[in-house]
């Protein structure tokens, strides 16, 4: 396969992928020159003597200066490229197709024996002292960088190196055979691709996630096990890919991976926090998946052959191994199809990792069609033995620079639906980065199927405001985006949920006392021990250093980042709520003063009871009853009793009725068994209340006496009761 066509650049498109390397990989186009400056006056003599072939008689600035003007002049570094050893050679092309520049040694070292397993240079040495792999690591003090650079650099297991820009472009160009595998035939012109959307959206759901419930992390940067558990049972991380051919194991942990390396969240002490969108959200759909794959070798907790797997001793192998797999396919012609078993089998001849046969093939189903094929980087087609082919697609091809133009799919720019009742019909073919960025930071996530679902609600609101939004401008990016004009009460919603917000004071360095009567309250305020009165029991004082500590008893401290504690007792009737003191915050009586009337609020037993006044009050502005069930949830560790959920139904919403009728007794359960099973009998039994009580129609009963009488068994006439009429 030749790559001559990219002997020039193509700079009328700004989506070409030379273009794209450069703004995704800026920083790169000057870490060389500043690697050059570190280096010691042995090591660039080295590379001058490498490099530039001539006397190196001139300073060490000067040959820095020279070193400098060669790896940006073409012509010379497609020279010394072809002077390479052949292993060098076929190394930087599998970096060039990947189109990433910076990678750990050991990656390097194991795709170099895979593409030239019979070498027994030193091919990374050679690379080295070309200039062709420069470290990669800030360095510290005053340290000169010698060579080898792994022998003197970093304390660091395995340190990183990049190849410079110019040699990652040129090594595009290298005409090298390598890797030509078996071609296959579909059999049948079935060839499937994905949207490309299911891994940025379940990355905008943990997004989301992180963003209302911080996750934990362990004293070995693992997740801790509540947050394990919550992550691998959430529905919208683990559901499946809309257009699957495998799913890869530990979904939604692997979801959580990639945001970490792409910075959607970020670590903080022992806490993953909601991070920033990058560019590429803000970008065509392309340009974001193939981010996505240039960060896929940085995952260091998950892995295709084992899932989630944080506490593993050494580095797991696929950093080198996803590089190679898009290698492979790029090595082929454009319509041949690959069977997925020869590329693992060609990996586990060539790959130092799979010397040893009892490691198996599994993976490489899991990292062409868990990843792969998700990114839409490949097609798939079922071949003649019934198991999937695979080739690239045409983002694949571009990826790789074998074609010149992204591939992009026009968006419609209206895409969505507000219902009256606050959710937001998403169709799937208008989706965009940029639109789900947006709809992430004001909506909440629902459904990830054909039609996404999302749902507005006062919190959700809250958030889109706290990032920089406005109320008008939401209501003019939904009218912008959706198919029907917005309804009346969503807009007028926003806007309250809006205003609400705006009425909000925040308050910096502040303390809130807690008082344990309204009359204790009362007291502080009166002689300036607290600044403010925030509600019957709570104050606030400005400055902590203020608090007078002989008149206030410190008795305990609250994290209100935390999650929230169970803290309310539920009484028999399942109406009335007892606060534990000792775990309450300010936060969950101003909560269940929505929904319940205090009884008793002195003392340690402060009591609340839930009325329905309140309780219709509530659901018909902003608390929904699957969100007091939730909030019940986290506060009590029970869910609304049958009682409550009586008071929480809409006036007319249930149907009753009142009816006189029968009642017979069987002596035991067997018999009335037998009185349900016999034909005779079964047409006249209206319904069965209990294991023995059968009812039946006040005309019906004389002819079951009648049946049971020919049975041998009357029904004695001092049981017969007249039902109870109604009054």
């Amino acid at each position: 396969m030749s790559y001559g066509a990219w002997a020039k650049p193509h700079e009328s498109s700004p989506h070409n992928i030379e273009s794209v390397m450069v703004r995704l990989d800026h920083r790169w186009g000057s870490q060389w020159e500043v690697v050059l400056e570190a280096y010691d006056s042995q090591a660039v003599r080295t590379l001058a003597t490498s490099l530039l072939q001539g006397r190196n008689a001139e300073t060490v600035d000067v040959l820095r200066k020279r070193i400098a003007d060669a790896l940006a002049n073409a012509p010379l570094v497609d020279r010394r490229l072809r002077e390479l050893p052949v292993a060098g050679q076929h190394l930087l092309q599998v970096l060039a197709i990947n189109g990433r520049p910076d990678w750990p040694l050991s990656a390097l070292s194991a795709m170099a024996a895979a593409v030239a397993p019979s070498d027994d240079g030193n091919v990374l040495q050679v690379l080295i002292e070309h200039g062709f792999l420069l470290p990669a690591e800030q360095l510290s003090g005053r340290r000169r960088l010698s060579i080898p650079p792994s022998l003197a650099v970093i304390e660091q297991k395995d340190p990183r190196y990049f190849v410079p820009p110019l040699v990652l472009q040129r090594a595009r160009l290298l005409e090298t055979e390598w890797s030509q595998l078996t071609a296959h035939q579909p059999t049948r012109a079935v060839v499937r691709e994905t949207d490309g959307l299911d891994i940025p959206l379940r990355m905008a759901v943990v997004w989301q996630l992180v963003r209302d419930s911080a996750l934990r992390l362990t004293k070995r940067r693992d997740l801790n096990k509540r947050d394990l558990a919550r992550l691998r049972s959430d529905p919208l991380l683990t559901a499946p890919f809309i257009e699957s051919v495998s799913d890869p194991p530990d979904l939604s942990l692997l979801i959580v991976d990639w945001a970490i390396v792409c910075g959607l969240l970020i670590e903080q002490g022992s806490d993953l926090l909601p991070g920033t969108w990058s560019q590429a959200w803000g970008a065509d759909l392309a340009l974001l998946l193939a981010e996505l794959w240039k960060a896929l070798p940085d995952l260091e907790r998950w892995c295709p052959d084992d899932g989630w797997h944080p506490s593993r001793d050494d580095p797991h192998p696929f950093v080198s191994v996803y590089p190679l797999v898009l290698a492979l396919l790029a090595k082929q012609p454009h319509e041949a199809w690959l069977h997925v078993a020869e590329i693992a089998a060609w990996l586990a001849q060539r790959h130092p990792h799979w010397q040893r046969p009892e490691l198996g093939q599994q993976w490489i189903g899991a990292v062409v069609w868990g990843l792969m094929f998700p990114l839409r980087l490949v097609h798939a087609a079922p071949g003649e033995d019934g198991e999937w082919l695979v080739r690239l697609s045409s983002l694949g091809r571009w990826l790789i620079g074998d074609r010149r133009d992204l591939p992009t799919t026009p968006a419609p720019p209206q895409t969505l639906l507000v219902q009256p009742n606050y959710e937001i019909l998403l169709l799937r073919h208008g989706l965009t980065p940029t639109l789900i960025t947006e709809m992430s930071r004001l909506a909440r996530w629902q459904s990830l199927g054909a039609a996404c679902m999302l749902r507005l609600d006062a919190d959700s609101v809250y958030h889109g405001l706290e990032s920089g939004m406005e109320s008008e401008a939401i209501l003019r990016f939904l009218t912008r985006h959706s198919m029907r004009e917005l309804p009346d009460n969503v807009v007028a919603a926003v806007r309250t949920w809006s205003n609400k917000r705006e009425r909000i004071v925040v308050y910096h360095d502040c303390i809130v006392v807690e008082c344990a009567t309204p009359d204790d309250l009362d007291e502080a305020l009166r002689r300036g021990l607290i600044d403010l009165k925030l509600g019957d029991r709570f104050g606030l004082t400005r400055h902590e250093d203020q608090i007078d500590y002989r008149q206030i008893r410190l008795i305990g401290r609250r994290d209100f980042q935390a999650a929230p504690e169970r803290c309310l007792t539920v009484s028999d009737d399942g109406l009335e709520f007892q606060v534990d003191p000792a775990r309450s915050d300010l936060l969950v009586e101003l909560d269940l003063q929505r929904i319940a009337e205090p009884v008793d609020t002195r003392g340690n037993g402060r009591r609340y009871r839930l009325t329905r006044p309140l309780l219709q009050r509530t659901l018909t502005s902003d608390w929904s009853l699957a969100e007091i069930d939730r909030w019940l949830q986290l506060r009590a560790g029970a869910p609304l009793s049958p009682a409550a959920r009586l008071l929480a139904l809409p006036d007319h919403a249930a149907s009753f009725q009142l009816r006189s009728c029968w009642v017979l007794f069987a002596p035991d359960e067997l018999v009335a068994d037998g009185i349900m099973q016999w034909p005779v009998t079964r047409g006249l039994i209206r319904e069965r209340l209990g294991p023995t009580a059968l009812v039946l129609a006040a005309e019906d009963v004389p002819r079951v006496r009648q049946i049971l009488e020919e049975l041998g068994q009357p029904i004695p006439m001092e049981s017969l009761k007249e039902p109870h009429e109604p009054g």
